[in-house]
């Protein structure tokens, strides 16, 4: 249902089109009406609206009445291009002025990223939204409405998906997910209990790697007053030489150890400085 509140607004924006002989008009009423109730569905469920939906309905109401009070059918052409372009500048100032990339806070619960590969994965939405926005008004400026309607809905829609697509498979080889998240932070609160959190990194990266040498530095005090410290995240430094290494490129090591602390790199970790070698590249 929650899909359908999302979605639905733009189907019938397109039937509402050509049900009544291409009016845009019409059909900007529709879409406006639909997403606003789309909205306030998903804000009964989850008791909030995310940002992005947040955007979405602020710039269909807005555009989408200066449509209807000017009969001018660019402002809501120009919709989609604005709002891509305002996504691109949101992901990018997270950067600067927040403690973390827009797209971690969206997905770092289910998937785990160096630091480096989140910027790549930001980085890519952000090109994404601004092509899109420009092709959007290429379209709108050079075909006819009814084109323009179908490109909306379905060019637009085509387009996020296949992105999304490619996305996934990138970080099937870049990251990893996640597997039963609340299980594994029940495990972790539970634990944290009964250890020091440097006990149990240390456990929890022996149990991967028995034969591991583990030097765990705890350098937190390093860093108070940063950001990362007033959420509760820890900052360590790690030097590990274990034979599970072998034949793995560096990233591999890193995506192995996440793996191994599990949700510790949501809740317990800040930051992890991490140099991995096989016994061969020591001794």
């Amino acid at each position: 249902m929650r899909q359908l509140a999302e979605y639905l607004p733009l189907g019938l924006f397109l039937v509402v089109f050509f049900a009544t002989g291409k009016d845009i008009y019409l059909a900007t009423a529709a879409l406006m009406l639909s997403y606003s109730l789309g909205m306030l569905y998903i804000w009964k469920l989850d008791g909030k609206l995310s940002t992005m939906h947040k955007g979405t309905l602020a710039f269909i109401l807005i555009l989408g009445a200066l449509t209807l009070f000017f009969k001018n059918e660019k402002f809501i052409q120009w919709k989609p291009s604005i709002a891509n372009w305002a996504f691109a500048i949101a992901f990018l100032a997270t950067h600067k002025f927040a403690k973390q990339p827009l797209i971690k806070s969206l997905f770092g619960k289910a998937v785990l990223l160096s630091d480096k590969n989140w910027f790549k994965l930001s980085l890519m939405w952000v090109i994404f939204f601004v092509v899109i926005g420009f092709v959007n008004l290429f379209v709108a400026y050079n075909y006819s409405m009814a084109f323009w309607v179908k490109f909306k809905v379905f060019g637009l829609l085509g387009a996020t998906l296949v992105f999304s697509i490619l996305q996934g498979i990138w970080l099937m080889k870049n990251g990893e997910f996640i597997e039963d998240e609340t299980k594994e932070k029940e495990t972790s609160q539970t634990e944290s209990t009964e250890f020091t959190r440097e006990e149990l990194i240390t456990r929890l990266l022996t149990e991967a790697m028995p034969d591991a040498s583990i030097n765990l530095e705890n350098e937190s005090h390093l860093h108070a007053g940063h950001s990362g410290a007033e959420d509760g995240g820890g900052h360590f430094r790690l030097n590990i030489i274990s034979k599970v290494f072998t034949d793995m490129r560096s990233i591999q090591r890193h995506q192995f150890i996440y793996k191994a602390l599990g949700s510790m790199m949501q809740t317990d970790i800040h930051a992890l400085a991490i140099d991995a070698k096989t016994p061969d590249e020591v001794f």
